[in-house]
């Protein structure tokens, strides 16, 4: 069965996966309605996902088990994770930094940032700050976009300790 517009796969341990990947605000929008920093709209849309290699520090200290993203993209982070944790990967990442959280965007001010709908990660944030060209592990990159994600370290105005699973935005 053939991909459609606004949509990703890849197979991963014999399974396909398919997930939605918006273009832009429209697309965004239409996938995955207008968040809102309300219990309802979390327990509605989000969903719970474990790192399998156990708890990477926090960028703001402490450390997580789990994160919370769109449960349209729960099978994506599951496999991303799953990744790499078998390929040892895992060591690369220095701390995890966020997926959802509702904020506007840290380069605009006046948009919403793609955090608002969960389905976004950033990692490795100290020297992959936002308008830096980024120390961003390759291993880190070429696995993200193995499961889909666009890299923030590749936009005119970097945010290499970003990867998210929609563009144009």
């Amino acid at each position: 069965m053939p991909v459609k517009v606004g949509q990703r796969s890849f197979v991963y341990k014999d399974k396909e996966v398919r997930f939605p990947f918006p273009v832009g605000w429209a697309q965004l929008i239409s996938v995955y309605g207008i968040p809102e920093d309300t219990a309802t709209w979390q327990r509605q849309n989000l969903a719970t996902v474990s790192f399998p290699w156990g708890a990477p520090p926090l960028g703001w200290g402490g450390t997580a088990t789990k994160v919370r993203v769109n449960k349209k993209v729960v099978e994506v982070y599951e496999c991303f994770f799953d990744h790499l944790y078998v390929t040892g990967d895992y060591a690369l990442i220095k701390t995890y930094d966020g997926t959802w959280n509702y904020r506007l965007k840290r380069a605009s001010g006046h948009e919403l940032s793609t955090h608002s709908f969960g389905i976004p990660i950033d990692l490795n944030k100290e020297g992959n700050e936002l308008g830096k060209p980024g120390t961003q592990p390759w291993h880190i990159v070429e696995a993200s976009r193995l499961f889909g994600f666009e890299w923030g370290g590749l936009w005119s105005y970097r945010d290499a300790m970003h990867f998210q699973l929609c563009s144009g935005f």
